[in-house]
């Protein structure tokens, strides 16, 4: 299964040593680190291709995204672009917007709280 940038998105290491307090995970930024390299060592990565920048230009216009969320519309071109349907993320309501994809939180899909 190729996920490429999801995958990205999903095991930022900004995400997984932030605080639990501010959405985070709590890791310390070594250990952030490992568990990206274990995560990705699972997934195809995706190269840029030079569609992905109309597409993107496109979702900016087609749901009148400005200011941060314009990097969330960029990871979902690339999706699109690789047909990526779906994205693992804890930031799931961040993209609940895009008709295109469907954005599943982990917490969901093993059937525990979010925290």
């Amino acid at each position: 299964m190729a996920v490429g940038a999801a995958v990205r998105r999903a095991s930022s290491a900004r995400r997984s040593s932030r605080p639990v307090s501010a959405n985070g995970l709590g890791m310390t930024p070594q250990r952030a680190h490992a568990e990206i390299a274990g995560v990705r060592s699972l997934f195809q990565m995706v190269p840029e291709t030079p569609q992905i920048y109309p597409t993107w230009e496109g979702l900016i216009a087609k749901y009148a995204v400005a200011g941060k969320p314009a990097h969330d519309v960029r990871l979902v071109a690339v999706m699109i672009e690789h047909h990526i349907p779906r994205l693992l993320t804890f930031n799931d309501s961040d993209f609940s917007r895009f008709s295109e994809i469907t954005a599943l939180n982990p917490l969901k899909v093993v059937g525990l709280p979010r925290l």
